[in-house]
């Protein structure tokens, strides 16, 4: 941190040779052999709030440029005065700089979403410009970080894998755009398990976090795998059997027939590699299994081979949509919540099938558009539809990466807690045809004086909140629900059917009734 007395910048780090420059000393320690030196300087300004704002991030620039300057002019901590000195020995010894000059990486970050506003992008191509013309860096990169991009970053740092493994069949694809290299081959099975396993032999979970499916148990095509593994003569055919798995890594390092893996993501193969650790014991050298690697850096580059992977193979649709940063972006929020609060948003099927968690709290994508749609949009006709017509709402209406969470998670939270109540016949049962309709009479009858905000507003991170104190406590969640049950049977008559519920027509006469 650059501590509080420093004005435009909230942290900073220099490193040299990957190392943490610290002060002035470790700058000399480094420079002392004589050897060549690869500096990067990174700075960062971070905002609690969600606003990007042009003069904040014009004054970011300038403290910056004041902290390379021969002559400083603003305020700064002590801190910032031990790092400057360390610059200043770092470009004493320029001659070292031999293969580039330093790399100047700024970020300017806060918790709401990249704006595309022009005032905002000319702010940071001026900042960068007036950078880049003191000639002191090779290149200056300058970024804006929303919650968006903070959360794919630490996704990355948080499924970050390396294993090592022999790759001596494998020959090399000619060079294509946003690959940086790709090898096709085989891979003796027990290496492979090198990629899947950890040091105590247990199945790595992370490297299955791109993929679009979790483990789906021994179903029939699994059960098929495992009885190919296990009779030695069709095991041996188990290269042109199956359709193999494919590897995605940021980086690869070849030493003879080894191949070292970094950051990398089992992206199609997720059922044959769970199979695999199954039959472990009965794994032998000769046999083999079909292995495509990719090197790329480019999300797009990534997301574009598991889908194209995965749909080699039967996959739904929906389960496509779990490769999208807002789904995974999802994910992490209603993990955040605690307590009487948890749900687990199910981004990938059956990822939840295994744990010892309470399944009624687990929540799939279609039970989350159902209650979106009805709660957020007042369509719950949409849900009880067939549920496939949601689907192409996507990402236009539903799942929208500029919606927040907040109100994807109090849809779920009302979608659990009515059918809590529906199952411990706290409410009559007969209610569940119209249960997307009590999510839509809900937020009228908890909160009558307030119309829903729009999606994207501070506006409706409160309403949520205000209406999760009702949701989390039983109690008064059932009698919430209760007073909406009145109000829809009301309108419906006594005599509400299936296909009465599916009518757009039941739905108009509720919400006119509800708004009065």
């Amino acid at each position: 941190m650059a501590g509080d007395d420093t004005v435009g910048i909230d942290a900073l780090a220099i490193l040299a040779n990957e190392d943490l420059v610290l002060d002035q000393q470790d700058a000399e320690d480094i420079t002392s052999s004589g050897h060549t030196v690869e500096v990067d300087f990174i700075f960062i300004q971070a905002k609690t709030s969600e606003k990007f704002e042009r003069a904040q991030i014009l004054n970011f620039g300038d403290a910056v440029a004041d902290f390379f300057s021969i002559t400083p002019g603003l305020v700064s901590s002590s801190l910032i005065q031990e790092k400057r000195s360390a610059k200043d020995v770092l470009y004493a010894k320029s001659p070292l700089f031999r293969t580039r000059r330093p790399i100047l990486r700024l970020a300017y970050v806060t918790s709401g979403l990249v704006p595309s506003d022009p005032n905002i992008q000319s702010a940071v191509t001026s900042a960068t410009k007036k950078l880049q013309q003191t000639s002191l860096f090779e290149d200056v990169q300058f970024d804006l970080l929303g919650a968006a991009e903070i959360h794919r970053n630490f996704s990355q740092i948080e499924n970050r894998e390396e294993a090592t493994f022999n790759f001596p069949r494998k020959v090399t694809i000619p060079k294509i755009r946003g690959v940086r290299e790709a090898y096709l081959g085989v891979v003796s099975a027990r290496e492979f398990l090198k990629l899947i396993e950890d040091g105590d032999g247990a199945i790595k979970g992370s490297v299955f976090y791109d993929n679009v499916r979790d483990f789906q148990d021994m179903n029939v095509v699994n059960q098929g795998i495992a009885e190919t593994l296990e009779n030695p003569d069709t095991a041996i055919l188990f290269p042109v059997l199956n359709n193999g798995v494919t590897v995605v890594a940021q980086s690869v390092r070849p030493v003879g027939e080894d191949v070292t893996v970094e950051d990398y993501q089992i992206v199609n193969g997720c059922q044959t590699s769970h199979v695999l650790h199954a039959a472990k014991e009965k794994l032998t050298d000769d046999i083999l299994v079909p292995l495509r690697l990719v090197v790329t850096e480019e999300d797009q580059v990534t997301s574009s081979i598991t889908k194209a992977t995965n749909r080699q193979t039967p996959v739904d649709e929906g389960n496509l949509q779990a490769l999208t940063d807002f789904q995974k972006e999802l994910e992490a929020f209603f993990e955040g919540q605690q307590d009487k609060r948890r749900l687990y948003y199910e981004r990938r099927s059956r990822q939840y099938s295994s744990q010892k968690v309470e399944q009624t709290r687990v929540i799939s994508p279609l039970v989350q558009m159902r209650a979106f749609a009805a709660f957020a949009l007042d369509e719950p006709h949409s849900g009880s539809r067939y549920y496939r017509r949601l689907y192409e709402r996507v990402p236009a209406e539903i799942f929208n990466a500029q919606h927040r969470h907040e109100v994807y998670y109090t849809s779920a939270l009302a979608w659990y807690r009515l059918d809590v109540a529906l199952r411990r016949k706290l409410l009559d049962s007969e209610l569940r045809i119209v249960r997307y309709h009590l999510l839509t009479a809900l937020k009228y009858v908890a909160i009558p004086d307030r119309a829903l905000p729009p999606l994207n507003s501070k506006e409706i991170v409160q309403y949520c909140e205000l209406l999760n104190g009702s949701l989390v406590d039983e109690q008064k969640s059932v009698e919430l629900f209760r007073n909406a049950s009145e109000v829809v049977l009301a309108v419906g008559a006594g005599s509400i059917t299936r296909d009465t519920a599916k009518r757009e027509r039941f739905t108009r006469e509720l919400l006119e009734a509800l708004r009065k």
